[in-house]
């Protein structure tokens, strides 16, 4: 069956740096680096998965949450297979 993924990307500065993780996309072979986040759990609020994504990655809180807009993206993911996302984007503080 398939399905709508709900997930988070949480946008962190620090030090004029931006925080993001590599991830390999086996279709198209290559890297690329997107901000952290993670998939929203049934029931859960987005903001919720936000802070707990980033305690889970990095066992770090994050204070100042605030949203910056959702997107949607329709893609193949890394195996090849139709994907699609509603992604909601944050900002958020150590």
């Amino acid at each position: 069956m398939d399905t709508i993924r709900p997930v988070v990307l949480v946008v962190l500065r620090h030090d004029g740096k931006l925080l993001v993780e590599e991830v390999y996309d086996k279709v198209n072979r290559r890297v690329y680096f997107r901000p952290l986040g993670g998939a929203i759990t049934f029931g859960e609020y987005s903001q919720s998965t936000v802070h707990r994504t980033i305690v889970d990655v990095l066992g770090a809180e994050v204070t100042n949450v605030n949203g910056l807009g959702m997107l949607e993206s329709i893609f193949a993911d890394g195996n090849g297979n139709p994907a699609h996302e509603l992604v909601f984007v944050y900002t958020a503080e150590f």
